[in-house]
């Protein structure tokens, strides 16, 4: 299964690797404009997610008052891998009425 070789794979990604994927990101704070974005956007994780992720989607959500944003129950970082039957209804009716109903 997919999920299965994506679980393997990720055990074999170096510190190196790790690095490069993360020299470049992007700060919030130097992104002014985010605040003005008009369009509804959805910021998902697991409750089991890293705590660093968690803090960033609640900063999403916080920031911009169109971002909806959503914790998962029971779900951990590769939760769109293993809860597909959980978040793939969710994000459809996110895209057919731009927000998500709890």
């Amino acid at each position: 299964m997919q999920e299965d070789f994506l679980v393997d794979y990720t055990q074999k990604i170096t510190p190196e690797q790790y690095v490069a994927w993360f020299k470049d990101r992007i700060f919030l704070d130097e992104q002014p404009n985010y605040a003005k974005v008009k369009i509804p956007m959805l910021a998902v994780c697991g409750e089991k997610e890293f705590s660093e992720i968690k803090t960033s989607v609640v900063e999403l959500g916080k920031r911009n008052q169109n971002c909806q944003t959503l914790f998962l129950k029971g779900g951990r970082h590769d939760f769109s891998l293993r809860m597909p039957a959980v978040l793939n209804p969710l994000l459809s009716n996110f895209f057919s009425c731009g927000r998500i109903e709890k």
